[in-house]
């Protein structure tokens, strides 16, 4: 199988980035796996390397994404391989309860790893995708990004902020061949859902396989079609 391109996938050692990394790989794509746990890294990279050609070995990189002069350092790496980076996907985050309550030290490291973060990245693989005249970047974002809810409001105003943040980019790269989408789902059966004290059972929640569908989805639609955003709702929360 030819490779399709490189696509890189933050916060892809549990969860959402997990399902992406392996389902990515198993479509084509020569993953480049980003997250803190080296050791779980490892071990992911070590499960696709099985199952995938040796043209698509995927590699790893244990790095905190808020360290954004080795995020720099490590894009301007792959962005001078001869192949071009085809997805990014923007999966890195952390929750945080609480809205006037939280101290704003708290409150910018969250902005830190929910926005400015994914800002980072975005600048840095959109200048290679614009340069190539073709890419698509995904942003994880959250249904709380689209709307309010007490008790969270400093995580919504993280992901609201990606929301826009996606929006702008959108419409700024539509002439240059790059595509940006920002995936909004609610409750997903993660750990981080489990530490935020979903109200849902696992068989209620949105599966990872659900997220890595939709993005396959989007990628599958002609090269004149483009989706802004999608939000994707628990059944049982839309009730």
């Amino acid at each position: 199988m030819q490779s399709k391109g490189i696509a890189i996938i933050t916060g892809a050692s549990k969860g959402i980035g997990y399902c992406l990394s392996n389902g990515l790989a198993a479509d084509g794509y020569r993953v480049v796996l980003i997250a803190r746990d080296k050791e779980r890294l490892q071990t992911i990279t070590e499960e696709i390397s099985s199952m995938v050609l040796i043209e698509l070995k995927p590699e790893y990189l244990s790095l905190d994404v808020t360290n954004y002069k080795e995020v720099a350092e490590v894009i301007d790496h792959f962005a001078k391989e001869p192949e071009q980076i085809a997805i990014l996907v923007n999966n890195a985050g952390m929750w945080l309860d609480g809205t006037l309550d939280e101290s704003p030290q708290n409150f910018a490291t969250l902005l830190d790893t929910n926005v400015v973060s994914p800002f980072v990245f975005m600048k840095k693989v959109g200048e290679a995708m614009k340069k190539n005249g073709k890419g698509h970047i995904f942003n994880i974002a959250s249904r709380a990004g689209v709307y309010g809810f007490p008790g969270c409001g400093l995580y919504s105003a993280s992901k609201f902020a990606l929301v826009g943040l996606s929006e702008s980019l959108y419409r700024e790269f539509a002439d240059c061949g790059v595509k940006v989408t920002a995936i909004c789902p609610g409750w997903v059966n993660t750990e981080m859902a489990k530490a935020a004290n979903t109200p849902f059972q696992d068989h209620e929640m949105i599966q990872p396989s659900d997220i890595l569908n939709s993005i396959k989805y989007v990628l599958g639609l002609s090269e004149s079609t483009c989706i802004r955003e999608l939000v994707i709702e628990c059944s049982k929360s839309v009730l």
